[in-house]
């Protein structure tokens, strides 16, 4: 009896133990997986910068049509993707249907297409005039510069939150005081004459 529960106890050891391996492996292969994308994504925005700084001081082409084919090659990409593709999607349909279906209702991601290569363009421009280890470095900055806007916010609605609760205590207290002031000020004439008095 007593080596039956030993035994039961050290499975339940073992067991815990394992499920505390098992979920450590996970959030480290989590962790390795994102670390590994943030590499990918920053070596591949360091790649392209350096090729467009190539082509723009050695190559005798426009930014224009670079962007041009590039717009067209995404766009023949994401065609064949809609019309082979059978992925779980919103998009109703199938094939060509589903690809009217797509530019149907993508009106709204017009405006960030065409912000997006209006800042190629001026990517091209920029790095005429300055290096492509300063472009980067800018282009990264505008990350912190957003987590700095945002932190402005809350801390402005923090601040605009406190002002609002400060100026209601403040009118709590002031209406409590003018209802029971005139009240406390007459019992105090009536009384201190009587107090005084004695």
């Amino acid at each position: 009896m007593l080596q039956l529960s030993k035994h039961k106890s050290e499975d339940v050891m073992s067991s815990s133990s394992s499920s505390t391996y098992s979920s450590s492996t996970y959030s480290s292969s989590t962790y390795s997986t994102k670390s590994l994308i943030l590499i990918a994504i920053c070596l591949q925005n360091a790649g392209y910068t350096l090729l467009r700084k190539y082509s723009v001081q050695t190559e005798a082409v426009s930014s224009k049509e670079i962007l041009l084919v590039s717009e067209l090659i995404k766009i023949v990409v994401s065609i064949y993707l809609v019309l082979k593709g059978d992925d779980v999607s919103d998009a109703q349909g199938q094939g060509i249907d589903r690809l009217i279906w797509l530019i149907k209702h993508s009106g709204k991601i017009l405006v960030l297409a065409l912000i997006y290569g209006v800042m190629n363009i001026l990517s091209f421009v920029a790095l005429q005039y300055i290096g492509a280890g300063e472009f980067t470095i800018c282009a990264q900055v505008r990350i912190y510069i957003n987590i700095f806007r945002y932190c402005m916010c809350i801390l402005i609605w923090m601040f605009i939150f406190f002002a609002i609760q400060c100026c209601s205590s403040y009118l709590s207290i002031l209406s409590i005081l003018s209802i029971y002031l005139p009240i406390y000020l007459s019992i105090l004439s009536i009384y201190l004459p009587i107090y005084l008095s004695i």
